[in-house]
């Protein structure tokens, strides 16, 4: 549930749900499901899957997005309002790639639902943005899942698994606003939090 953990507050949500066209119906309902049976409240209570936002401000922002994105044409599938700090899981359909809950990272437990026909288009939706942390490709064929991830402007891309992905042993990092162009954890620490230093001796060069 990559989408709602931390309430969406992680920067490896998954912000943007692309599904193919031939199964977008069956893939919306699964996710209307789940996000209906996710309990919203005190987190110390048993049975509470979200808690609040972090904010006043982040609530509004969340809010914000979804109702321009509705004003403009998409459409609440379920959740989509919230209750001071408490924002429900929400599924969004009919969102086009110029409105805000497609364009700016939304870090709240909301799920803008994107349909495409062929793995080219997913390509260019995927990579029409200015972020590029992290993606996660999902498919019945490895090799078409890995030539999808390749074209990817993405620092990270998980093959079948979720965008929520850490080790560390790997580099960390992404790429556009989402990057600097620096990686840490595993060998990239070395060059993170180090410097290099040349000492030589008499001969040794």
């Amino acid at each position: 549930m990559s989408w709602v953990g931390y309430q969406g507050q992680a920067c490896v949500a998954a912000g943007r749900h692309l599904v193919h066209a031939d199964v977008v119906a069956p893939y919306t309902e699964a996710l209307i499901r789940q996000a209906a049976a996710l309990r919203v409240g005190d987190p110390r209570e048993e049975g509470v899957a979200l808690g609040p936002v972090i904010s006043e401000r982040q609530a509004a922002r969340i809010e914000r997005i979804v109702d321009e994105s509705v004003a403009a044409g998409a459409r609440v599938l379920v959740g989509g309002r919230r209750d001071g700090l408490f924002y429900p899981p929400t599924v969004l359909d009919r969102v086009e790639r110029t409105m805000p809950a497609f364009t700016e990272e939304i870090f709240g437990p909301v799920a803008p639902l994107v349909a495409f026909r062929s793995d080219q288009e997913a390509v260019e939706i995927a990579n029409d943005t200015a972020y590029g942390l992290t993606a996660a490709v999902h498919s019945r064929s490895m090799p078409r899942a890995a030539a999808v991830a390749e074209q990817l402007r993405t620092g990270m891309v998980h093959l079948n698994d979720v965008s929520a992905k850490d080790a560390a042993n790997a580099p960390f990092g992404g790429m556009g606003a989402s990057g600097n162009g620096s990686r840490i954890g595993g060998t990239a620490n070395l060059e993170q939090f180090t410097q290099w230093r040349w000492m030589t001796t008499p001969g040794s060069v």
